[in-house]
Order: structure tokens, then sequence, then C-alpha cells
């Protein structure tokens, strides 16, 4: 049986191509406001060109930022499951957590934070409750973010882990 999972966060292929497209679109509208006569038109295109300007800026953070990886090990001997998250081959956080200690695991929608979530609640993400409480605690927590799962790989983790919860 195997003892390892590694399991990629959703990240969509089109972060590069909105970065790109709302990169150009900013010097477009920007230019055409520098040449535009008329005071209310050029408010619109300066309000369009910071506005694709803003979205170029947040997709390169995303694009930096790159995918979470995810590594499951689990150590039978000392009933623990390691949750290894890195980025890029360097390793971001890291977490353990007694096997013995989850008493419950299912697949969940991501919590609604943000309007992102409104758009897309395709996302999943697992919880767990703890063995000393009714509490469900999010599995994929690193410093207040939830890491969406596609539903493939939030069923294969939750897999892997039910072989040792049981």
């Amino acid at each position: 049986m195997k003892n390892e999972l590694t399991i990629k966060e959703k990240y969509s292929q089109y972060w590069p191509a909105v970065a790109v497209v709302s990169g150009v679109m900013a010097i477009i509208l920007f230019g055409a406001y520098i040449y535009a006569s008329d005071v209310l038109f050029e408010g619109y295109l300066r309000l369009g060109a910071f506005a694709c300007f803003a979205l170029s800026f947040l997709s390169f953070f995303k694009i930096y930022d790159g995918q979470i990886v995810i590594d499951i090990h689990v150590d039978k001997e000392l009933d623990v499951l390691t949750f290894t998250y890195s980025i890029r081959d360097r390793i971001i956080y890291e977490e353990e957590i007694g096997i013995n200690n989850i008493t419950g695991l299912k697949i969940t929608e991501m919590p609604n934070r943000s309007l992102y979530n409104d758009f897309f609640t395709n996302d999943r993400t697992l919880r767990y409750q703890r063995s000393d409480g009714n509490n469900w605690l999010y599995l994929n927590e690193i410093y207040g973010r939830i890491v969406p799962l596609t539903k493939e790989n939030a069923a294969t983790m939750k897999k892997f882990i039910d072989r040792f919860t049981e």
C-alpha cells in the first residue's frame, strides 16, 4: 500500500493570457485617453485603463505565486499524516495531523469569501472533524487561505486518507 500522494492546487491555464491581454488593453486605453478630447470620454478611458492595469497586475501576481503542490505522507508507526505544501520545489508550509484525531472527512464547496467563489462554484476542498469536538476544520488551509482543489483531486485525496482513518 502506497503511503504517499501528491495533489496539485486547481490552477487555470488562462492566467498568462489574461495578464497579457489586460496589459495590452491597459496600454491601448491609456493611449486613447491621451488623444481623446471629450472630458467625459477621457474619464471612461482612464477608468478602463486603470481597471485593465489592475487586472494585469493581479494576474501577474497569480502567475508569480505559482501552483501549490500538496504532498501527503502517512507514517503508520507514529499514526501521523504529514501535509507538505510547496511552490516550485520550495516548501512553504508543513502540517501534521494525527490519524486518530480524524473522525470524519467530507468533500465540500469552498467557503464563500470572495466574488470569485460566486462565479466558480465547482472548486472543492476537504473538511475533517476532530475527535475532541464537533468542529469541522478545513484540511488544506495555509495561513488562512484554503487551497482549492478540483473535484477529482478532492475525491482522490479523500479516498487516500480514508484508507488510513478507517
